[in-house]
């Protein structure tokens, strides 16, 4: 059985990255948005850990202002997690990942 979680999120219009990601026209660095969307993994399932990144697909750009919703669907039985940033509809970054329980440790 598959647990799900859905958080809204609003991109600061201010971050140390923005400037040099690109200079007049900023973008959310890619690894920027994987932690915002592993700390929302975190805060939801703090027990659990990503051990493994499988795949990631960015697919559209996001930008400072931006509204975005953060999609998890995690199987415990399979260690799995997939995940997936959306605004307006449109798939932003898309991507499984393997996951571990802290207490199995």
């Amino acid at each position: 059985m598959s647990e799900t979680h859905q958080q809204a999120f609003h991109v600061p219009l201010e971050h140390a990255s923005f400037p040099d990601h690109f200079p007049g026209h900023p973008v959310v660095p890619g690894a920027l948005l994987l932690q915002w969307v592993f700390d929302g993994f975190q805060s939801r399932w703090p027990e659990l850990r990503i051990n493994k990144v499988k795949s990631i697909k960015f697919l559209t750009p996001l930008l400072p202002g931006d509204r975005c919703e953060f999609l998890y669907c995690l199987d415990r039985s399979k260690s799995a997690l997939k995940i997936r940033c959306e605004k307006n509809e449109a798939v932003i970054i898309s991507g499984d990942l393997k996951i571990i329980d802290e207490a199995a440790w």
